[in-house]
C-alpha cells in the first residue's frame, strides 16, 4: 500500500494536470471564436452606419445642387443667358456661374459628409459637379432652360 500510495497520487496529479490544461485549452479557444465573432460584428455594424451616412452625404448632395441650381436660375442665370445671347456677356460668364454654383454646395457641405463621400465615391469635387450637372438636366427637362450643364466647368 506504501507503494502504491505515490504511485495514486502521481497519477491523480498527471490526470488533474491534463484536466486543467484541456480546460484553459477550451477557455483560450473559447475566448479566440469569441473574439472573431466581436471583430466580425463590429465590422458589420461599421459597414451599415457607413452606408448609412453615405446614403445621407448623397441625399444631402442633391439636396444642395437642387437647390442651388434653383437659386442661381432665380437670382441670375436667366438674365445673364439673356445678355449672353445679346452679346452683351461672355459665355464664360455662365461658366463662372456654374463654378459657383458647385463652390456653393461645397461650402454647404459638412465635413462628415465629405470624409464619407471620400471613402465612398473618390473624387468629391467631381461628384458635385455631376450632380449639380445632373440637376441642371433634371430640371431643364421640367421648365425652361437653367443653367446649361454644357457652361459647368467639368475638368
Amino acid at each position: 500500500m506504501e507503494n502504491i500510495m505515490p504511485v495514486l497520487s502521481d497519477s491523480v496529479l498527471t490526470v488533474a494536470a491534463a484536466l486543467l490544461s484541456l480546460l484553459c485549452a477550451f477557455a483560450v479557444d473559447s475566448i479566440r471564436a469569441l473574439t472573431a465573432k466581436l471583430k466580425a460584428e463590429s465590422s458589420k455594424l461599421q459597414s451599415e452606419e457607413l452606408r448609412i451616412v453615405a446614403d445621407e452625404a448623397v441625399a444631402r448632395v442633391n439636396d444642395l445642387a437642387e437647390k442651388a441650381v434653383k437659386t442661381t436660375e432665380q437670382t441670375v442665370a436667366g438674365e445673364l443667358r439673356g445678355l449672353v445671347k445679346a452679346g452683351e456677356a461672355d459665355k464664360e460668364n455662365l461658366k463662372d456661374l456654374g463654378v459657383k454654383v458647385c463652390w456653393e454646395v461645397e461650402r454647404n457641405l459638412q465635413q462628415d459628409f465629405w470624409d464619407v463621400l471620400e471613402i465612398t465615391v473618390g473624387d468629391v469635387e467631381r461628384y458635385i459637379k455631376n450632380t449639380v450637372e445632373a440637376k441642371v438636366y433634371e430640371l431643364k427637362q421640367h421648365s425652361a432652360l437653367l443653367l446649361p450643364a454644357e457652361f459647368i466647368e467639368t475638368e
